[in-house]
């Protein structure tokens, strides 16, 4: 099921991509009106994948408040340098 949804997801990409070339090519109304189209159903595929990652985000930070305190430190610290000065 997760590969049907995704690759949904690149084919409605390419669709829109091709309209943003013909709107380009010809600012006529109607591939002004295909394009807005196009770009509505995408993002109406996209939103839940995003607000579900942000969601995801939050829990794992609302975990931190029952985690070790050395686990809580790696979520704020700096990475570290992988190139060490000698």
């Amino acid at each position: 099921m997760q590969i049907g949804l995704i690759l949904s997801v690149l084919m409605q990409r390419v669709i829109v991509f091709y309209a943003q070339r013909l709107f380009k090519q010809d600012n006529s109304r109607v591939n002004r009106h295909n394009l807005h189209e196009c770009k509505r159903f995408y993002k109406h595929l996209i939103r839940p994948k995003k607000y579900n990652f942000q969601l995801k985000n939050l829990d794992s930070i609302e975990r931190l408040k029952h985690c070790i305190p050395k686990e809580f430190g790696k979520y704020f610290k700096p990475p570290k340098d992988k190139k060490k000065k000698l």
